[in-house]
């Protein structure tokens, strides 16, 4: 095929990101993209086939656990553009180190280098910005003066944004952690020219149903459940963002993660003292690795599997309050919600 292929990888924000870039390029475009979270060598090359012939952009998202497994997708798919969303400590067990991590992601570039492609570049990353340099033309966003720029305006909970043209634009989605998600994919919808205000009503219009960002009404209480993955990048952005979300009483409910070898027990203990130095009404930890937490917050209600912790929740009248639910996806917290009353 001869078409743009866009190319979405990086530790956290991936599929978000591609359903954003979607959304956006499918005011103009035929577009097609990666089911749900098909993004490895097998769900990648049914992506690929299952595309229509009259598909006018393709966006592919990549995901990877091991070095090498970019490199092996980008020689699938051939991307002549992508994105690295960013860069944190997803799979650092199997990766075996950050460093590892950056090698990894990098492939992506390494691909655009050697044929010619275009790299969308977040200047304000720490890990991703510098990476500019590796390009001649990178296509920068979205701090002032970068090819797209833009500002958040908001995140109590759901996002709002300054868009270019100066507009305020309103989303469904929560947690200030998804305006550089939002960026990107404004970002790209420019590039390809995307009218402003058909992407910012793409944006606007986007509501996340997949236990990303997911916000649920659940009179009295109001649900952020972000139950369908987790590491210690985006576990702590996650309780970062929470705790300055304004309400009268939250509630924060998280499991273990997975896939950190032999970093499982700091990292736990790292976002123990995170806990610890928030003011948060409730905490309930669930599973065996956050028992590590327990430690720096003692306070914190610790119960070994989910049926407990169902039960414990099931069993407690809250007053109207805000819950923030995270773990990794083995952990199977979504559950929960249903005994919240």
């Amino acid at each position: 095929f001869n078409i743009p292929v866009i190319a979405v990888t990086g530790s956290n924000g991936k599929t978000t990101t591609k359903e954003l870039i979607h959304a956006v390029l499918s005011r103009k475009f035929k577009t097609h993209c990666t089911s749900r979270n098909l993004n490895n060598h097998i769900g990648l090359p049914l992506t690929l086939l299952s595309m229509k012939k009259d598909t006018e952009m393709a966006v592919i998202e990549m995901g990877a656990n091991h070095l090498g497994e970019i490199e092996q997708l980008c020689a699938i798919a051939n991307p002549t553009h992508g994105i690295i969303t960013n860069i944190g400590k997803a799979h650092i067990g199997t990766f075996g180190s950050f460093k590892n991590i950056v090698i990894a992601k990098s492939e992506l570039h390494r691909h655009l280098l050697h044929r010619g492609g275009v790299a969308f570049i977040n200047s304000n990353d720490p890990v991703a910005g510098p990476m500019k340099g590796r390009f001649r033309e990178p296509v920068l966003y979205p701090a002032k003066g970068n090819f797209y720029h833009c500002e958040m305006a908001g995140a109590d909970p759901y996002i709002a944004y300054r868009s270019e043209n100066g507009d305020i634009v309103r989303t469904h989605l929560a947690g200030a952690y998804n305006f550089e998600n939002i960026a990107a994919a404004l970002t790209i919808g420019k590039f390809f020219g995307v009218d402003e205000l058909d992407a910012n009503d793409a944006v606007a219009g986007y509501a996340p149903d997949n236990m990303r960002s997911q916000v649920i009404s659940k009179e009295p209480h109001t649900i952020l459940l972000d139950a369908y993955n987790a590491n210690p990048t985006s576990m702590e952005a996650a309780i970062t963002n929470f705790d300055k979300l304004v309400a009268r009483h939250k509630v924060v409910i998280l499991g273990d993660m997975f896939d950190l070898g032999d970093q499982e027990i700091a990292e736990h203990q790292h976002l123990g003292k995170l806990l610890r130095e928030k003011d948060f009404d409730a905490v309930y930890l669930c599973g065996k690795l956050v028992k590590e937490m327990t430690d720096e917050w003692p306070e914190a209600n610790y119960y070994p599997s989910r049926e407990e912790l169902i039960s414990a929740i099931s069993n407690t009248t809250f007053p109207p309050s805000a819950f923030l639910i995270k773990a990794s996806r083995g952990m199977g917290l979504e559950k929960v919600v249903e005994a919240i009353n």
